[in-house]
C-alpha cells in the first residue's frame, strides 16, 4: 500500500470527525506539499524520509516556522497511528522524530477598548462578524460556518457547532443571543439575498480572515492577536466579574472544565487591567 492510499482512507474517516478548515488543510497537504513522500509505500517510509519531506523544505526559511513543521509532523504520527491501527503497518517513523521546541510567550489579553477599537474600525462583513464573535465567544470555524437555519431570530438565539468533542463528532449548542449580536444579525437577515445559506457569505478560509484581523490590529495600533484571543477576552471579563467558572465553561462551551481552567491561567496576568479597562 502506498502512503498516499493511507493518506486518503485517513482523509476519509476524519471527514466527519474535524473542522472543514482541519480536513482543507490536510488535503492541501496530500495534494502539495508531501507528493514526493506520498508515493512511497507505507511501511518502507523510514524517519529520514519524513525529515527531508518537512524539514528540508524549511532549512532556508529564517527564522524556521516551527509551529508549521510541529504542525505537518503531528499530522504524519495521526496518519502512521491510522495505519497501525488498521493493521497496515507495525511502528510509526514519525514517532522516531521530535517536535521542536517553541519559546512560549505571555499572550496580550485584550482590554474592553481594544476590542471595541477593533469592531469600530472593521468594515463590511466583518464588523458584524466580530460583533457575533464578542457576544457568543463563537470559535471562528464555528462563525465561518453558521447558516441561516442556525439562527432564531423570533426567539432570539443561534446554534453553534463544534467538533472539539474528543472525536464523539460534532455537537449543537443552543445560546441566547444577547441585543447587540441580534441587531446585527437581524440587519443581515434584512439584507440577505434569496438562497443565502451562510450568514457571513461565502467561506473564506481561515488564512484570509485571519490576515484581515492582523491588518486590522496593525491599523488602530495593537499587537497581533488571534481570533481565540477574543474569546480569551471574553473570559477574562466574566472572571472579572466573579462569574463561576463552571458558568464560564458553559460559555465558553468547553467539554472538559480543565480547559477552563487552562484558559483562567492564561488571562490571570492580564486581569488587574482588563478590570481597569471595564467602563
Amino acid at each position: 500500500m502506498k502512503l498516499k492510499t493511507l493518506f486518503n482512507e485517513y482523509l476519509n474517516y476524519q471527514r466527519a470527525r474535524v473542522s472543514k478548515d482541519w480536513h482543507d488543510l490536510l488535503v492541501s497537504r496530500l495534494n502539495s506539499t508531501w507528493e514526493q513522500l506520498l508515493r512511497k509505500q507505507v511501511e518502507k517510509v523510514r524517519p529520514v524520509d519524513i525529515e527531508k519531506a518537512i524539514f528540508e523544505r524549511y532549512k532556508d526559511h529564517n527564522p524556521m516556522p516551527r509551529r508549521m513543521i510541529n504542525m505537518e509532523l503531528g499530522m504524519l504520527r495521526a496518519v502512521f497511528n491510522f495505519g497501525m491501527k488498521r493493521g497496515y503497518i507495525i511502528t510509526n517513523p514519525a514517532r522516531a522524530l521530535d517536535f521542536l521546541p517553541i519559546e512560549k510567550k505571555e499572550r496580550k489579553l485584550l482590554t474592553s477598548e481594544e476590542m471595541k477599537k477593533l469592531i469600530d474600525a472593521a468594515i463590511g462583513m466583518f464588523k458584524p462578524y466580530l460583533t457575533v464573535m464578542k457576544y457568543t465567544l463563537a470559535r471562528s470555524r464555528e462563525l465561518n460556518n453558521l447558516k441561516w437555519e442556525d439562527i432564531d431570530l423570533e426567539n432570539r438565539s443561534i446554534i453553534l457547532y463544534t467538533n472539539k468533542t474528543g472525536g464523539r463528532g460534532s455537537r449543537a449548542d443552543r445560546l441566547p443571543l444577547r441585543k447587540e449580536a441580534y441587531d446585527v444579525l437581524h440587519e443581515l437577515h434584512e439584507k440577505k439575498r434569496e438562497g443565502e445559506e451562510y450568514v457571513f457569505g461565502r467561506k473564506k478560509p481561515y488564512a484570509y480572515k485571519i490576515k484581515r484581523l492582523r491588518k486590522l490590529c496593525k491599523k488602530i495600533g495593537i499587537p497581533n492577536i488571534g481570533f481565540h484571543d477574543i474569546r480569551r477576552y471574553g473570559a477574562s471579563i466574566l472572571a472579572s466579574k466573579n462569574i463561576p467558572l463552571r458558568d464560564i465553561q458553559d460559555i465558553l462551551r468547553h467539554t472538559d472544565i480543565k480547559n477552563t481552567q487552562l484558559y483562567m491561567k492564561s488571562v490571570e496576568g492580564g486581569l488587574k487591567r482588563a478590570i481597569e479597562a471595564l467602563e
